[in-house]
């Protein structure tokens, strides 16, 4: 698997699919940023 990194995310559209890989980033320790 790629290496992990510290960089913020941005998540655009929190629909079902946006808003389940925002979480799961934020659960994971990523910074995330979602746009709506």
């Amino acid at each position: 698997m790629a290496d992990r990194r510290d960089d913020p995310v941005v998540v655009i559209g929190l629909g079902r699919f946006g808003t389940s890989l925002a979480l799961e980033l934020v659960r994971q320790g990523t910074e995330v940023l979602a746009i709506d």
